[in-house]
């Protein structure tokens, strides 16, 4: 499995929506340039373990979406410097994925709703409540950064 994109969670979130279950189509962006849109997963849960390409053996292929609590991480040797990380959840899940260098990393970090302003970039999980949609979690795009979801 092969990340689109990596989210670091703050410890105040760890936990968080545990497991790997559907996501989106959204643009791979590991291949440089814009890239195909692809139908994607993500996977919440703790790195047990990282390091350099080719630990685990992990397949390569594009179809996940991975956001991780890290507790460590290792620079890949060889082939463009990638990462593999061993994500667990859910108590006895786990899943192998390998971070290529171009996978864009990002970090959520605790604010309030003064980061909110005109022109900002952001994304929004939300769910309908009655006739409404409720934000459940808005992630906001700092110093120009787009929100890779």
């Amino acid at each position: 499995m092969t990340a689109l994109e990596v989210v670091l969670f703050p410890e105040s979130m760890r936990g968080t929506a545990e497991g790997h279950y559907g996501w989106d189509a959204i643009p791979d962006h590991t291949t440089g340039g814009g890239g195909p849109v692809v139908k994607s997963s993500m996977t919440n849960g703790t790195v047990k373990a990282a390091g350099g390409a080719g630990a685990g053996g992990a397949p390569k292929v594009k179809s996940s979406m991975t956001n991780a609590t890290v507790a460590s991480s290792t620079a890949g040797s060889g082939t463009g410097g990638e990462r593999t990380l061993t994500v667990t959840y859910d108590k006895d899940g786990s899943k192998t994925i390998v971070v290529p260098p171009k996978a864009p990393i990002v970090a959520f970090e605790p604010a309030d709703k003064s980061i909110l302003t005109p022109g900002g970039k952001i994304f929004v999980v939300a769910a309908k409540d009655g006739g409404k949609l409720a934000g459940k979690l808005v992630a906001v795009g700092k110093d120009g950064l787009t929100p890779p979801m």
